[in-house]
C-alpha cells in the first residue's frame, strides 16, 4: 500500500509477487516451476508498470534495478544456500531497494532495508565462517 500511495506501481506489484514467491519457495523441493512462476510474475509486473512510467526515464530506472535483483534473489532462494541468500540480500537486494526507496522518499522502506542489512551483517557475525550449513 505504501508504494501505491507514493506512486511506485512497479514496487507495489513486486511486493505482491514477493508474497507468492514466499509461499512457493517455502517448500524445499526445488521444483523448477517454483522458481519460474515468481520470475514470470515479476516480468509481468514490470511490463504492467511500464505503461505508467514509460515517459519517466528515472522511474523506469528505479523499476529496472529492483526487477533484476528480484530475479536473481528468486534463483538464489530456490537454490537454497543460506550463505548465498544472505550475500545476495546484503550486496544486491537491499542496496537496490535502498536506492529505490531513497529516491521515492519512502521512509518506512529506507528503515526496513537498513534493518535488513544490519540483520544480515549480524547473521554473518553470529554464524561465523561455516555456521550456515550446520
Amino acid at each position: 500500500m505504501n508504494f501505491l500511495l507514493i506512486g511506485a506501481l512497479a514496487a507495489a506489484l513486486y511486493n505482491l509477487t514477493n508474497l507468492v514467491r514466499g509461499v512457493l519457495l517455502s517448500k524445499n523441493d526445488r521444483k523448477l516451476w517454483r522458481m519460474l512462476v515468481p520470475n514470470l510474475l515479476y516480468t509481468v509486473s514490470f511490463g504492467v508498470s511500464l505503461f505508467s512510467i514509460y515517459n519517466q526515464p528515472f522511474q523506469l530506472f528505479l523499476a529496472v534495478v529492483p526487477y533484476i535483483t528480484l530475479l536473481v534473489m528468486t534463483v538464489l532462494m530456490w537454490l537454497g544456500n543460506p550463505r548465498h541468500i544472505r550475500m545476495g540480500q546484503l550486496c544486491l537486494s537491499s542496496p537496490s531497494w535502498l536506492i529505490h526507496n531513497s529516491f521515492n522518499f519512502s521512509l518506512g522502506g529506507i528503515i526496513c532495508e537498513i534493518f535488513m542489512m544490519c540483520s544480515v551483517i549480524l547473521s554473518f557475525i553470529r554464524y561465523r565462517k561455516d555456521g550456515f550449513e550446520k
